[in-house]
């Protein structure tokens, strides 16, 4: 199925081992309507609604290339836990009658990423960063591509 593009939300601790590696743990959440203008419907049913529901759950190591100037690059790389659940509405026109579907899995994800730090004082700071994240699951691994902006206190 296709989704479109959803919201995600996120969470995050980091602990700094000393000023190049530092460790960061994630929790985000994603949700994504169901693209209805990519399907195909037979005469006989027509799917007319659906969502896609993920979470997860990371431990990442996060490694700083540069360490001092306006902006930092780093890289990260982590592994973790993905949660997703999904439903989808079929309507059958021919009988008027509706089904629901739902289905929902934990797998194990991984994750790669780049990013930029902008520190702006010694407890205040600004990033940015992309990141591939891979949710093993059974049917068909998952890919998606979260951007983050955010704050660092």
């Amino acid at each position: 199925m296709e989704w479109k593009t959803g919201i995600h939300g996120s969470a995050g601790f980091a602990y700094s081992g000393n000023s190049r590696l530092s460790g960061l743990l994630l929790l985000e959440w994603d949700c994504h309507d169901l693209n209805l203008e990519e399907l195909a419907s037979i005469p006989e049913e027509v799917i007319s609604g659906g969502r896609l529901t993920v979470i997860t759950g990371t431990a990442n190591i996060r490694l700083n290339l540069v360490q001092r100037g306006s902006a930092l690059p780093y890289v990260l790389a982590g592994a973790g836990v993905y949660r997703t659940s999904s439903w989808t509405v079929v309507r059958f026109p021919i009988s008027g009658s509706q089904k629901r579907s739902t289905y929902s899995e934990t797998a194990v994800a991984v994750q790669l990423g780049i990013g930029l730090s902008f520190p702006i004082s010694s407890w205040f700071g600004l990033f940015v960063d992309g990141r591939y994240l891979v949710g093993l699951t059974k049917r068909q691994s998952i890919r998606s591509i979260p951007i983050r902006l955010g704050v660092r206190l």
